[in-house]
């Protein structure tokens, strides 16, 4: 198990962890056995991420040509970022 919480918490409050899929059976049965309620939040995070890392390299191939084309909605590397930048600061003098 990955990314516990260490602060004090109170029983009453939810809280939120990832479990390796390796470990994902066993952390259900000491749940259940403990008779502790829980929601799988997010069933598969790497296809999530998966899906995103396409998202970001479709959206490399299409260069903003102005601000106004830039997807304000999606991530974005670094480079894009940084082009998008320049690219204000170019347009701010002309």
């Amino acid at each position: 198990m990955e990314h516990f919480q260490m602060e004090p918490i109170d029983e009453s409050l939810p809280i939120d962890f990832c479990v390796l899929v390796h470990s994902l059976q066993s952390v259900r049965s000491l749940l259940d056995y403990n008779e502790i309620h829980h929601d799988i939040m997010i069933e598969d995070v790497r296809e999530l991420l998966d899906i995103e890392q396409q998202e970001m390299m479709s959206s490399c191939a299409l260069q903003p040509r102005s601000t106004d084309d830039f997807n304000y909605t999606s991530y974005h590397t670094l480079s894009e970022v940084r082009t998008t930048v320049f690219l204000c600061f170019e347009l701010s003098f002309v």
